[in-house]
């Protein structure tokens, strides 16, 4: 059986006043050389302030290291690292406060480099300018190793400066869990260091990760950062007040991957982005972007962001995601102009989108342009979504390409500014070859113009069937037709592919349009007809009068 020793062993006095770093050097002196192995501390507090640190290298065996209520307090001269364990396999921390004072030096509380099995528990982690807890490939003089099999479980992380927890592997590494903690204005970055501040980035470099049921209270930048991944989740957490962003899947680029291809895969899940009234993020509160190497698929569902913000759900990837969802997503309140964005403004679009069965309710009722937008991506998915009191344009799709899917989605509430070119849904593309816009509910709309508008595409092929617009009253429009539009036809009603359209005349120029479309005379008088109707398909096609009314 191990015996327990104490710092007090070791001549430290714990009264917050006399310094105690001689002690403690002789104390990692004796971990290091595996005469110690396991040390408990009081209920006290440690005082450090010299310029060297406590640093465990290469001990031969697993180290415990608790505390009861025990504070260590680095102030004075103490660097940027002054407590670290590296070089090893076995360690566990708990029960200890690390406090750090100095705010004028890059300075961490604790950090842990090339070390596997790693248990930090019930600790907490306050003051420190750059990053609290820090679990990394050695900077002071190893060669950097994987980090495997870490757990950070129970601790509270309040006002640090760079990030509350970091966890950045330069080799990929096995096995990470992140849980239970609190973070308590995290990511306040006073140094102004040039990198991405946030409550946490887990998950670097690092396959099997698993971050969840944590709770981030007031972000000064971001939430969660997902760094490079294989096989990651992100779920139950409870993110409020990010200034930028909640949760983000990204990259950090100066990190190796080394990842297999085919087994990537993120989730971000059953998570809570909240803000407080009146505030407002300048980001988005659930973030995917990526690499050349990050094959997906990627996953984001059952998430729920309440309040105000530029974007809830965002997708800007650097280069080509296949295979991403946004599933079972509520946004509720987001007063951003796009609460929803998929686009290829990082860089690339993400590939065969799937965005389904999500809510998002505008709480703005002013606001003009509040839209779900999907921009450049190639064959998206909208299916059985509701999108409650949008602005103009409720679905936006721009330089989208492929097949485009919209069916059996409710618009209940939309177009609030009464433009004439907007519409609940904008198909606006130049490249997609095929839409598919079947089974939507579009109702309480303010009528005019248009339930559908068309500005760009030239040709494609539109399967519009089974679309409901109780109450009557709004426009339908595909395909640019016709390009007259505030004082000619205007589409009212489609049968399958057939359109029925409100004008003073047939359409003579513009358009392709088919055998069976007709247009109803807004304008009758004796001695004319009750509307037009194409008989022969084209662009614009024939069109004959029918109706005579009596003179």
């Amino acid at each position: 059986m191990r015996e327990w020793v104490s710092p007090e062993d070791y001549g430290a006095a714990g009264d917050g006043v006399t310094p105690d770093d001689a002690a403690f050097d002789r104390l990692a002196t004796a971990l290091a050389s595996g005469v110690v192995q396991n040390v408990r501390c009081q209920a006290k507090t440690y005082l450090f302030e010299s310029p060297t640190r406590f640093d465990v290298n290469a001990a031969p065996g697993e180290i415990t290291f608790v505390g009861d209520r025990t504070i260590f307090k680095f102030g004075g001269l103490t660097g940027a690292r002054p407590f670290v364990f590296r070089n090893g396999s076995g360690l566990t921390v708990q029960g200890i406060n690390f406090v750090c004072t100095r705010t004028d030096i890059s300075q961490n509380c604790l950090d842990i480099m090339n070390y596997s099995n790693v248990s930090v528990e019930q600790c907490s982690f306050q003051g420190a300018t750059f990053y609290g807890l820090g679990i990394y490939e050695d900077t002071i003089g190893g060669t950097a190793t994987a980090c495997n099999n870490i757990t950070v479980r129970g601790n509270t992380f309040r006002d640090v400066g760079v990030f509350g927890f970091e966890h950045f592997p330069k080799v990929t590494s096995d096995g990470c869990e992140i849980y239970e903690n609190i973070f308590i204005n995290c990511g306040i970055n006073p140094l102004g260091i040039a990198t991405d501040p946030a409550a946490m980035k887990p998950g670097q470099a690092t396959k099997n990760a698993r971050v969840h049921d944590n709770k981030i209270l007031g972000a000064p930048h971001g939430g969660i950062f997902l760094g490079q991944y294989e096989d990651i989740e992100a779920y139950n957490n409870t993110i409020v007040d990010p200034v930028s962003y909640g949760i983000s899947l990204g990259v950090y680029a100066s990190h190796s991957s080394g990842y297999i291809p085919s087994n990537r895969m993120a989730l971000v899940r059953d998570n809570t982005v909240r803000y407080s009234p009146g505030f407002a993020n300048d980001a988005a509160s659930i973030n995917v972007n990526g690499t050349a190497t990050e094959n997906g698929p990627v996953i984001v569902s059952n998430n729920t962001v309440i309040g105000g913000g530029q974007r809830a759900l965002e997708c800007t990837p650097a280069t080509a995601i296949p295979n991403i969802s946004f599933v079972g997503n509520t946004v509720d309140g987001n007063t951003g102009l796009l609460p929803v964005r998929i686009t290829s403004a990082g860089g690339a679009a993400p590939v065969a989108v799937a965005f389904t069965d999500n809510t998002v309710i505008n709480r703005n009722y002013s606001l003009a342009t509040h839209r779900v937008e999907f921009n450049g991506c190639p064959n998206p998915t909208i299916l059985r979504n509701k999108f409650v009191d949008m602005g103009t344009n409720a679905l936006q799709l721009t330089s989208c390409s492929g097949v485009v899917s919209v069916e059996s989605n409710v618009f209940d509430g939309y177009n609030v500014t009464n433009a004439s070119n907007v519409g609940a849904i904008n198909v606006n593309d130049t490249s997609s070859t095929t839409y598919s816009v079947r089974n939507n509910t579009l109702k309480n709309g303010n009528g005019y113009p248009k339930a559908l508008y068309n500005g760009n595409s030239a040709t494609p092929v539109v399967n519009m069937s089974g679309n409901a617009i109780p109450g009557g009253g709004v426009a339908m429009l595909i395909n640019s037709t016709p390009t007259i539009s505030v004082n000619g036809a205007m589409p009212v009603a489609q049968r399958g592919r057939l359109r029925t359209f409100q004008g003073t005349a047939a359409p003579t120029t513009g358009g392709v349009y088919i055998a069976g479309d007709k247009v109803e005379n807004t304008s009758p008088a004796a001695g004319g007809v009750v509307g037009w109707v194409c008989t022969v398909g084209g662009s614009p096609g024939t069109w004959k009068s029918y109706g005579g009314i009596s003179s």
